[in-house]
């Protein structure tokens, strides 16, 4: 999981001090998480990286999304231009619609997810 949360970090530049200590956090509960991994997710709408977990088979450049009509926010791989479900996430800021845009801009900003 730290493996993960670094190669995600490094891909920006610096890694932020909260993402440190994140990362040290995940050392220490790692163990404790079972089948989980700690993911960072950056959201582009909130301008933020965002703290989370998803199963342990979630990889860098997965995309974690919110397909309307689900509770949780989900794991998806790119397959060419089809995706893959890898299962639910936990993110901490868009569980309760924080990251669903305005109604008046909804329309423009969904996208089309073909699962396989």
């Amino acid at each position: 999981a730290a493996s993960l949360a670094t190669k995600s970090a490094s891909r920006g530049g610096e890694v932020p001090p909260e993402i440190a200590e994140l990362l040290d956090l995940t050392a220490h509960v790692s163990g404790n998480i079972g089948d989980r991994a700690l993911i960072l997710v950056h959201d582009t709408l909130l301008d933020a990286t965002l703290p989370g977990t998803a199963f342990h088979k979630a990889v860098v450049d997965d995309s974690v999304v919110l397909l309307e009509g689900s509770d949780d926010p989900v794991v998806l791989r790119r397959k060419g231009d089809k995706w893959t479900f890898v299962g639910p996430a936990f993110v901490v800021g868009i569980m309760d619609g924080e990251a669903w845009p305005d109604t008046d801009d909804i329309d423009q900003s969904l996208q089309d997810f073909i699962l396989i």
